[in-house]
């Protein structure tokens, strides 16, 4: 059962020429990433029968796929040192094998799937998540749950154990949840609540819930002590010398609560897509969330290379998930009036203007090659997620514009080109599901129409989330039946969609 549970774990002579590396510039300890090939522009026809051009694995560059698996068993390799500490305190509830099993998928596919930044090994989401297991039944059974979805999303025959363990869960849910102080030390339920959001990804079809668990979970992140004081009015009397001090030793966040409090908002900011106008009263507002989360988002608890390794979640495209948060809340609120019109053209000037960050020089010219890969993927996601705001903005803005407007279309051939840049099996691709929903609905081409859905599909199998199939059945339908960039002025058709 203790083999069976560190499976995974990759010795280091398999990484040799994938040696983790130290630079004199730096403390940061690195692995190696992958390098760009171009993609082969041949396009495949859709049939009746098979909706999804799929090109042959092998005729994706074999080095990219490898390069692409060794840095997920580098994360695998993280996340199962992280569970080894939960063997030395006694899992409580790993009594079987199955068990053993589903824990192992939890470990080793579930967590490295969600982790998709090069990221300070202290911040990954791995790191933060699993060790807070051992000392909670319930936390374990949510393990459990999360591991068994991730199986299920490309094996039909692990669907039914999946929703037996969501079931046993959720039976025990409020009465979890009652109990809960919310004023006291309570970073393993925020670590639940957004596992079992993130586990929606995988094997599941209910935003509703998902919206619930990220409720209580900002309930339960805005009483922590150090978000109070990050937002108290006392401190904006002060000179900025004095304040930052203060600030600094008061409520600087620990490693665990800075991944937190970024996973919260990245999937608050995605969730709001895939809601109807009634829900829109479930969550509070992106310009009020956002303001709320960012003395805590701006910290920079470790000195890297680049600055947003400090983002163990969205990486440099944290500023534009925010834009894409605040386009998706006014979305629910289409037709707009005066007040929401002029929110929505501030916030579109803000995407149409947005400049992702750039390696610093002393990174380009001073880091390993693989490294810089690892952080440009992480510009190209940046750029993707502020394209996807702008292309819903302008829709929302000029609901008469078709989607062959120069300056659409101008915007997708760029997105076709950051597509181009990610390798075959990004693992960032994990976080780019709002933004591919979005743009897709906007292309016009067979081309980019066959390539981005064999790029969909290609990333799906490798992270084995289920949401990516969602989005393919999602554009297939807007095409075939003529709807085009139009529906993103119809929350209806969002109804099938989960990301």
């Amino acid at each position: 059962m203790g083999a069976c549970a560190v499976k995974g774990v990759v010795p280091k002579s398999s990484l040799n020429e994938f040696q983790l590396q130290k630079k004199q510039t730096s403390t940061f300890v690195f692995v190696y990433g992958n390098k760009r090939r171009k993609r082969d522009t041949q396009s495949v026809k859709r049939t009746e029968s098979e909706k999804v051009s799929v090109k042959p694995v092998e005729r994706a560059s074999r080095q990219d796929q490898l390069d692409d698996a060794i840095f997920r068993k580098y994360v695998a390799s993280l996340c199962s040192q992280s569970a080894l500490l939960g063997f030395v305190y006694g899992f409580p509830g790993l009594i079987s094998p199955k068990d053993a099993y589903i824990y192992d998928a939890f470990v080793n596919g579930f967590m490295v799937a969600v982790s998709t930044q090069l990221t300070h090994e202290r911040l990954q989401p791995g790191a933060v998540f699993i060790p807070h297991g051992a000392a909670n039944p319930w936390l374990l059974d949510v393990f459990y749950a999360c591991g068994a979805a991730f199986l299920a999303a490309s094996r039909k025959d692990m669907r039914e154990l999946a929703e037996s363990r969501m079931a046993k869960v959720m039976g025990q849910f409020q009465q979890v949840v009652t109990c809960v102080s919310f004023d006291s030390d309570n970073k393993w339920l925020v670590v639940a609540l957004l596992s079992l959001a993130l586990r929606e990804k995988f094997y599941g079809l209910d935003g509703h819930r998902t919206v619930l668990f990220l409720k209580i979970a900002f309930q339960l992140i805005r009483n922590w002590p150090k978000t109070k004081l990050a937002n108290s009015k006392h401190l904006e009397g002060l000179p900025e010398d004095i304040r930052s001090v203060i600030s600094e030793q008061t409520w600087l966040l620990t490693p665990i609560e800075r991944t937190l409090v970024e996973s919260f908002a990245y999937n608050y900011s995605v969730i709001g897509l895939v809601l109807d106008q009634k829900s829109q009263f479930l969550l509070d507002s992106p310009f009020e969330v956002f303001d709320e989360l960012q003395p805590l988002l701006d910290q920079q608890l470790y000195r890297c290379p680049a600055p947003w390794m400090n983002n163990p979640v969205m990486g440099a495209a944290l500023p534009a998930f925010e834009l894409a948060s605040k386009a998706g809340w006014l979305q629910l609120h289409y037709p707009f009036d005066e007040s929401m019109r002029h929110q929505a053209i501030a916030l579109f000037r803000l995407a149409k203007y947005f400049v992702p960050p750039v390696l610093p020089p002393d990174v380009r010219f001073n880091q390993p090659k693989h490294v810089c890969k690892r952080l440009l993927d992480s510009c190209h996601a940046a750029r993707i997620v502020a394209q996807g705001a702008y292309i819903l903005l302008y829709k929302l803005l000029y609901p008469e514009t078709l989607e062959t407007e120069s300056d659409i279309q101008r915007r997708i051939s760029n997105f076709i080109s950051d597509l181009e840049q990610l390798s075959f099996h990004s693992s960032i691709s994990g976080i780019l599901t709002w933004p591919f929903s979005i743009i897709g609905t906007a292309i016009v081409e067979k081309s980019q129409r066959d390539y981005m859905l064999w790029r969909l599909h290609n990333f799906g199998c490798a992270i084995k989330n289920s949401c990516f199939d969602s989005i393919i059945e999602f554009l297939n339908r807007t095409w075939d039946e003529g709807l085009g960039w139009q529906a993103l002025l119809d929350k209806t058709n969002f109804d099938k969609l989960f990301i």
